[in-house]
């Protein structure tokens, strides 16, 4: 896909709430050109497919930078279950064996410094979380706090739900 494409050639579509399959057909029989599509979906692992057929597609990160969503797991105070079995799942989940099985399937960064950077990521943004992590936006949420009820009745506002 040529970087200095004319943008208005192509149809444009947020598809973020449709599922992959519609997502797909979109992109590869209806000429959708641009569509919202985050890394949750896949969106590295189907245009790789797609452009296994042949169709003229990528994906790109923002020279703005792009966001990182950063998940968390905690165990509660007081658990109901056993604060050993909370405490496995934490240590499976963060396990390098677990970490490489998410990163592959659904390209999430991982937590655990030994697990590589799958060969898509490491092309487009780094081969390590280091630098990876330089080129996001981390959410400022004392900022977003402070504002958020005043920005709502903007939205709300402009918007009108």
């Amino acid at each position: 896909m040529s970087s200095n494409s004319d943008i208005s050639q192509f149809v444009v579509s947020d598809l973020s709430s449709c599922p992959t399959s519609s997502i797909l057909l979109a992109i590869e029989h209806a000429g959708v050109g641009i569509a919202y599509w985050d890394l949750q979906n896949q969106i590295v692992y189907f245009s790789s497919s797609l452009q296994s057929k042949g169709v003229d597609i990528d994906w790109v990160m923002p020279k703005e930078g792009g966001f990182a969503l950063t998940p968390t797991m905690s165990i509660v105070k007081n658990p109901t279950a056993s604060l050993d079995l909370a405490a496995a799942y934490i240590d499976t989940a963060i396990s390098t064996d677990v970490q490489t099985q998410m990163t592959e399937m659904s390209y999430v960064l991982p937590t655990n410094k030994n697990v590589p950077i799958p060969a898509a990521i490491a092309q487009k943004l780094g081969n390590n979380l280091d630098e990876i992590l330089t080129k996001l936006e981390f959410l400022d949420w004392a900022t977003i706090n402070k504002n958020r009820t005043e920005w709502v009745a903007e939205f709300d506002k402009i918007v009108q739900v």
